[in-house]
């Protein structure tokens, strides 16, 4: 009697729904979802019985779904568009190729995502942060509903959809004012996931510089020992270093490096356990100096952004060891007996056979040396050795 008054209540419920809306839809079937049998049975039937309906319009609506029934349901239809068929071209084949893993890949893609309630502060970072990353980023311009925290579906989706493993999320709220969202992804998953609030901003426009070409490597400076001690710290270093690496090589030419991005932090005290993070970047200039090398000055450029660190979901362990797992054919080659000292230099060990020590050739005095038909024995030795003794003595005493 229960699970019959608990499904008439569902029923009555999305039909007041339909109504409350200004749509008659037409309720073609239940679709009954088996969840994991956790609670209660009266509660199960519950969850169980949720109403999906479609409306008369093209878009699909779905009932206020109980949470887990609801983002389950967002996920297979997220799925089902992204579902792809066999290629039936050479080019759709290559497509297809460049999105599958490989041994050495390619420079990593960020997404710039703007929130509902972005601020325009948050905007005009994401624009210059996003001038960083070009070409390796794409921008979104109109506003997304989007929670990392709560609900990571749309941002498998984006990453999926764009084979893109960077995200960042610009928001603004009362009680997380102009913040900003990093997001890593490994194989479409959501990996960690770090809040970074804006304190202070100076963007790229207000700086008299030229700036850097597009597409050139940076190098990173990071200033603190509390990237190396702090797990949140850890973290952001990590993050920033992937960020901005770009393709990975195995050598560039000095006339590349045009900038330098710079990370620091204070010390972490009982007043401020989290100090902030100050992101600056700087123009290399080379000078003359009148010697072979030449004189280096940095000049800002921007953007000059303070960051304060808040809420950090880290990656689960196993998740963390599958993604930096080096491939094999990657290895270095180890070869016997040679390694490498703490200092970098390359050490050897070296087996040699048991040497005889009869057959050693040590040092002779020429003074000591036989001569052709004469027999000296060791007295005659000994004797010639004190008498030499006594002479030199007694010169030293009568200087």
């Amino acid at each position: 009697m229960s699970r019959a008054l608990i499904t008439l209540v569902y029923l009555c419920r999305s039909i007041c729904l339909a109504i409350a809306r200004r749509s008659v839809p037409k309720l073609r079937c239940f679709e009954r979802n088996l969840l994991e049998l956790e609670r209660s049975p009266a509660a199960d039937w519950a969850s169980w019985c949720g109403v999906v309906w479609r409306s008369s319009r093209r878009r699909k609506k779905y009932d206020k779904l109980p949470g887990e029934l609801y983002r389950r349901r967002r996920q297979k239809v997220a799925v089902a568009m992204l579902r792809t068929s066999k290629p039936k071209n050479a080019r759709a084949k290559r497509a297809l190729a460049q999105r599958e893993p490989k041994l050495v890949e390619n420079a990593k893609k960020a997404i710039f995502i703007r929130g509902s309630t972005a601020s325009g502060l948050v905007q005009t970072a994401m624009a210059d942060l996003y001038s960083l990353k070009k070409p390796d980023a794409i921008n979104f311009t109109k506003k997304n509903e989007v929670h990392p925290f709560e609900d990571p579906s749309s941002i498998e989706f984006w990453s999926e959809k764009n084979d893109s493993s960077l995200l960042v999320v610009g928001t603004h709220t009362k009680k997380r004012p102009h913040n900003l969202t990093w997001c890593r992804t490994f194989s479409y998953q959501v990996l960690d996931v770090i809040e970074l609030g804006i304190q202070n901003f100076k963007p790229i426009a207000e700086f008299k510089t030229q700036g850097s070409a597009v597409g050139l490597k940076p190098l990173m400076l990071f200033n603190g020992p509390i990237f190396d001690t702090h797990p949140n710290y850890k973290h952001a270093k990590s993050l920033f270093i992937d960020f901005f690496r770009g393709e990975q090589v195995q050598s560039i030419d000095v006339a590349g490096l045009q900038y330098i991005i710079s990370v620091s932090a204070g010390e972490a005290t009982d007043d401020v356990p989290h100090p902030q993070i100050n992101f600056r970047a700087y123009l290399i200039q080379t000078k003359k100096s009148g010697q072979k090398l030449p004189r280096i000055e940095l000049q800002e450029m921007g953007p000059r952004i303070d960051f304060s660190v808040r809420r950090v979901q880290a990656p689960n362990d196993d998740v963390w060891n599958e993604a930096t797992k080096k491939p094999k054919q990657l290895m270095p080659k180890t070869k016997k007996n040679v390694g490498m000292n703490e200092i970098g230099d390359k050490t050897g060990r070296i087996h040699v056979g048991r040497q005889d020590l009869t057959k050693m050739q040590t040092r002779k005095m020429k003074g000591l040396k036989k001569r052709a038909g004469e027999d000296a024995d060791e007295e005659v030795v000994a004797e010639a050795r004190s008498k030499k003794a006594r002479t030199s003595d007694a010169m030293d005493e009568t200087e």
